[in-house]
């Protein structure tokens, strides 16, 4: 989880230079971006769920 974090955090920086980079450098970096964004939140759902589910107890005794 935390490479997803820092590739956010520097795409960010790179996408404040946009002037450095082409287009198509631009273009894929922004896709980069939106890919990290949704796995880091997916892992955050997950871990969440899981955090509740072991707190569930379904004993019928």
């Amino acid at each position: 989880m935390n490479t997803l974090k820092e590739t956010v955090k520097l795409i960010k920086a790179a996408l404040k230079q946009k002037h450095l980079y082409s287009k198509k450098e631009v273009f894929y970096m922004k896709n980069s971006l939106k890919e990290a964004k949704k796995a880091l939140r997916m892992r955050k759902s997950v871990k969440s769920l899981q955090e509740n589910e072991s707190t569930i107890n379904n004993s019928d005794t």
